[in-house]
């Protein structure tokens, strides 16, 4: 999964993470349009605990892709019934 942490004076903010094959791609489901593009999700590859480190340090996620949501509600910090779906994709934002 790609991985990017977004931190405002020293301190960690916004995650941004999405599963590795949905990088640069675009999808759309009616109005809604998900741009999983490089410049915001990163280009840093993580792994499972990584993702589960910096989910439990910042304060607002945008997560994309089956894996990676998956990730999040078996570790209970998400339920999956808050996600969305636009083309296919499941997305999420944590406040």
């Amino acid at each position: 999964m790609y991985l990017k942490v977004y931190r405002i004076d020293g301190v960690d903010k916004l995650l941004a993470a999405c599963d590795r094959e949905l990088i640069n791609r675009k999808f759309t489901e009616g109005d809604l349009e998900l741009d999983i593009s490089d410049k915001f999700y990163g280009t840093e590859l993580a792994d499972r605990d990584e993702l589960l480190r910096a989910l439990k340090k910042v304060s607002v996620a945008n997560l994309a892709g089956e894996r990676v949501i998956a990730i999040a509600v078996e570790a209970g910090i998400i339920d999956a019934d808050a996600c969305i779906k636009i083309g296919g994709v499941p997305h999420v934002q944590i406040l």
